[in-house]
């Protein structure tokens, strides 16, 4: 039997200003603990925010939410 080659998927792409995945972004601090502590779907590493604080997390081993950013911080070029 032969193998057809596979073609690769078209990455997405943003049609307007909001999140592709609808678990990024929560309300509030609060909110985005009870994701990532208490759905089935929250993963290690996995990047949340919240748009009351405009704060960036990334979910730890633990469940914990990790601060990546402070919102009084900027990033520069050198940064990177």
């Amino acid at each position: 039997m032969a193998v057809s080659p596979i073609s690769l998927p078209k990455g997405f792409t943003r049609l307007s200003d909001f999140s592709i995945d609808s678990s990024a972004i929560h309300a509030s601090y609060a909110a985005a603990v009870a994701y990532a502590t208490s759905n089935p779907t929250a993963y290690v590493g996995q990047i949340v925010s919240t748009s009351d604080q405009a704060q960036v997390y990334v979910v730890g081993t633990d469940k914990a939410l990790i601060p990546l950013l402070s919102p009084t911080s900027t990033l520069s070029g050198g940064d990177f």
